[in-house]
């Protein structure tokens, strides 16, 4: 896979159930689990973008079509993180977390959980 893209936020919808999913799955499997009110056809026009990006690999048994995501989740987090880190928050560490923190109400778990991933680090 070559360098990887921002995917636009409908394609990400898709990518979000695929990742979900255990097994490859059909079109219409896919209309389903999105809980959108998308045409088949749109949601074909999605998956066939992120196959040509090489993020899903379709395979056809005999009339049908099934999906999967090649692109890992975790893997796209990452890329997605380290593109705000260094664009929006120019490397700035502070910058990135304070923004976190000042953009959500942190309950306790949250902050406890924080705290011992810093302690991890320490």
């Amino acid at each position: 896979m070559n360098k990887m893209k921002k995917i636009p936020e409908a394609e990400l919808e898709v990518m979000n159930v695929l990742w979900k999913a255990t097994v490859p799955l059909k079109t219409s499997e896919i209309v389903e689990l999105l809980d959108k009110a998308w045409a088949m056809s749109t949601v074909q026009v999605l998956l066939t973008r992120l196959e040509e990006r090489g993020y899903v690999q379709g395979n056809k048994e005999k009339r049908l079509k099934y999906y999967q995501a090649i692109l890992k989740e975790e893997d796209y987090k990452k890329a997605e993180t380290s593109w705000l880190y260094t664009k929006i928050h120019n490397s700035s560490m502070k910058s990135l977390i304070s923004s976190l923190i000042d953009s959500e109400e942190l309950t306790h778990d949250d902050i406890n959980e924080l705290e011992e991933i810093l302690n991890r680090l320490k």
